[in-house]
């Protein structure tokens, strides 16, 4: 029976594993501690990570290189973990606690699961390579079904994802496992099923509209192909690979683009207007210089996005658009430093055995450089388990001793037992089990404390001390109708226009109106700069700069925000009432421009009867409504 108990506890270990690397990419998975909110969900995903690293033998790293990298995630977790430690006043001040926490044990899943993930043997490392493919197929599927029921042009897909490029960053590393498997394959029956599978990814990237990723994508593929013929020595898996990497293109091509709304097309045909390569540029100077006043230990693990607002040159933003630059920035140089160095010493012990993971991590690592792709578990989860398969090769477990006549093998002696190999897994647990307590649903949903919980309790200091977020100082004022909330917000978020409005307003409410035409102004000149002319989606419209153009008299510039918003796409109208959550904020909002919109014109000049004025209040009357 204790026989049995042992070899049952790694088979529930690798199970839980497996079941995380499934699961994650379908929830698709939200920055820790951001406003996404989904984090009692994804605790539980922690939960199995941790739980399956605990239980599945930590066998030696074969190699310099395996031992190597494990050890500098090990070091980049253990600089996320004195982050968090340092930031949290060793765990006595609950500001953004509720932050570092999940994200923090985040990081320590993914060393812990780069670790183990090079510990498994060759069978077990198929099962794990299967799980995510598995769960790429299906995510595929979700991709694509949904741009199939899309008739908008130049819609975007995202799957489980909550954004398309997310989507893309997924679907694309798991490209390369699947071709592999067509090459792999021995029956034709498994080579079709993967080779539609990786058509199947291909066009599913090409529906989220991500440029980006399908070049790199390409890439990836590509340096898999080389590296597997090279490994051969021989022309013939280089032909077979290429022209199964050619069938899945154009098969992609005929599903992507032939059918459906074509992303790509139309982002390509609007490629003048569009922002987004400005936008992240704005954004990583801003993570630079929050990088740098923080080197060591960064501003605290998931405090992103409330820490970097004050650094912000263009609209905030929730993500740095980098997970290298967002690592330093949150946890400080030398956590990415060993992060890079535990890449690179992956990639250099697989790249002459381990083609496909190969390809795979350098998709991961490229689409890393241009989305926090590490801040979404539904991304990192595969990402680092493929780097883990890479890091080492499959070590075979030790052989128990032999039977003697017909027996059952006496177990060792319990010294002998619990040697070198016996002690690390007990310290594997010692320092894993911690962070599994912390991912329990029951613990997140009640500690540490949040401030949402306060600002309904009507708590508003409490709150702010607990998130310093432009937000909450927001919510604060509204609720009050005291300034010095919004003065707060803009201290903490100088870019927020939502909240420089509300700020005036109240100026102008408290007789204040030097400051509130000074508030104007400054709302009105940061409209008109990067901050308002640079935005990650430009096919929105801000409309609280129209409210300070018409009170600053500037009646022109206010009917053309009016105008732009007017024509919002339905996609991104949609959108505004999910950001709402209560559908009577937006229709009133609506209204209230309607009352802009005339008072504008009316100064201007201009008649009731104006085609101008009747073309743009048709079509704010004929925006989507809910029902």
């Amino acid at each position: 029976r204790k026989r049995e108990t042992m070899t049952l506890l790694p088979k529930v270990g690798l199970g839980c594993l497996l079941l995380g690397l499934f699961l994650a990419p379908l929830l698709g998975g939200a920055p820790a501690g951001a406003q996404y909110r989904a984090d009692d969900v994804l605790g539980a995903i922690r939960l199995l990570i941790l739980v399956g690293a605990m239980l599945t033998p930590l066998r030696p790293a074969p190699g310099k290189f395996g031992t190597l990298a494990r050890g500098a995630a090990g070091l980049a977790a253990l600089f996320t973990v004195l982050s968090l430690l340092v930031h949290s006043k060793f765990l006595t001040a609950p500001m953004l606690l509720f932050a570092m926490l999940p994200a923090a044990t985040e990081w320590v899943c993914f060393a812990a699961l780069f670790a183990v993930a090079g510990s498994l043997g060759e069978k077990e490392r198929g099962w794990a390579t299967n799980t995510i493919l598995a769960s790429g197929g299906l995510a595929a599927l979700l991709t694509l079904a949904e741009s199939l029921g899309q008739a908008q042009p130049g819609y975007r897909a995202q799957g489980p994802f909550f954004s398309p490029n997310f989507a893309a960053g997924f679907l694309g590393l798991c490209v390369p496992l699947a071709l592999e498997r067509v090459r792999a394959g021995e029956k034709l029956a498994a080579k079709l099923g993967f080779g539609l599978l990786a058509a199947a990814l291909l066009a599913a990237v090409a529906a989220t509209g991500s440029r980006s990723a399908l070049v790199i994508v390409a890439v990836g593929a590509g340096v898999s192909i080389v590296l597997s013929a090279l490994q051969t020595k021989s022309n013939a898996p280089l032909i077979r690979l290429g022209a199964t990497l050619g069938a899945g293109l154009v098969l992609a091509v005929l599903i992507g683009f032939a059918v459906g709304p074509k992303p790509l097309a139309a982002r390509a045909a609007g490629a003048g207007g569009e922002q987004s390569a400005q936008f992240r540029t704005w954004t990583w100077k801003g993570t630079f210089a929050m990088a740098k006043e923080s080197p060591l230990l960064g501003e605290g693990p998931g405090t992103f996005p409330y820490r970097y607002p004050r650094h912000a040159l263009v609209g905030t933003t929730g993500l740095a658009h980098s997970s290298y630059l967002q690592l330093a920035a949150e946890q400080g140089a030398p956590a990415l430093i060993f992060t890079l160095v535990a890449l690179g010493l992956a990639l250099l012990g697989g790249v002459k055995t381990q083609p496909a993971l190969v390809g795979a991590v350098l998709i991961g690592a490229a689409r890393s450089l241009f989305d926090s792709e590490w801040s979404i578990l539904g991304d990192a989860l595969p990402f680092w388990a493929v780097a883990g398969m890479l890091s080492g090769l499959p070590s075979p477990p030790a052989p128990l001793p032999a039977a003697k006549e017909g027996r059952n093998p006496p177990l060792p002696a319990t010294k002998e037992r619990l040697g070198k190999r016996g002690q690390g897994e007990m310290v594997k647990m010692f320092l894993l089990a911690p962070f599994a307590l912390l991912a329990l649903p029951p613990i997140r949903a009640s500690w540490p404390p949040t401030a949402t919980a306060l600002v309904a309790a009507r708590k508003f200091d409490e709150a702010l001390a607990i998130e310093p977020s432009g937000g909450i100082a927001y919510r604060a004022g509204k609720a009050t109708g005291d300034v010095r909330y919004f003065e707060k917000g803009r201290e903490i978020d100088p870019t927020n226009f939502q909240n420089l409005r509300a700020l005036a307003e109240s100026y102008e409410a408290s007789g204040r109106k030097t400051d509130a035409e000074k508030t104007w102004r400054e709302l009105a000149e940061k409209a008109e700069g990067p901050v308002g002319t640079v935005r990650a989606i430009p096919e929105t419209t801000d409309i609280n700069p129209a409210y300070a153009f018409e009170a600053l008299g500037e009646h022109e510039k206010a009917a053309q925000v009016i105008e732009r918003y007017s024509q919002t796409a339905l996609a991104y109208q949609m959108q505004e009432f999910a950001l709402a959550k209560d559908a009577s904020v937006v229709l009133q909002r609506r209204e209230d421009l309607k009352v802009l919109y005339g008072k504008a014109l009316d100064r201007r000049g201009l008649p009731p009867t104006d085609s101008r004025r009747t073309e743009t209040l048709s079509r704010l009357d004929g925006m989507w409504k809910p029902g």
